[in-house]
């Protein structure tokens, strides 16, 4: 079965995939933060102090600009994970049982137990 075929069949599936997907894409959009060269720091060998400074400035607002923005993405994990404590759902990992089909990228089944196992035994088939 494909990733984005878990939810199908199931009330809300719509908005269930929505909310894998978010979790997917909040987690790619971390790594990608952590891989951009703009936040690399910058090592100059220099005698001047205000060089010297102005390095570790730019290095500081790096540091601010790259954490903001992963605060961000944790923020949107924290909401979908809300959504799901309120609709009575957990998220289960099904990479295991499943094809990649989203962005090269696992997708967790959101759902209750029951809708868990018997997906499980669908795709255990």
């Amino acid at each position: 079965m494909n990733n984005t075929e878990i939810h199908n069949d199931l009330p809300e599936k719509d908005f269930r995939d929505f909310l894998t997907k978010s979790l997917a894409d909040n987690y790619l959009k971390r790594i990608e933060i952590g891989n951009d060269t703009k936040y690399k720091y910058i090592y100059k060998v220099t005698d001047s102090p205000i060089l010297g400074l102005d390095q570790v400035i730019t290095n500081h607002e790096r540091d601010l600009e790259k954490v903001t923005l992963e605060i961000a993405t944790y923020k949107a994990d924290r909401a979908v994970h809300e959504i799901i404590k309120i609709k009575g759902w957990t998220e289960h990992d099904v990479s295991d049982y499943v094809v990649k089909d989203y962005d090269d990228w696992y997708l967790s089944f959101i759902g209750t137990e029951e809708e868990y196992e018997n997906l499980l035994l669908e795709l255990e088939k």
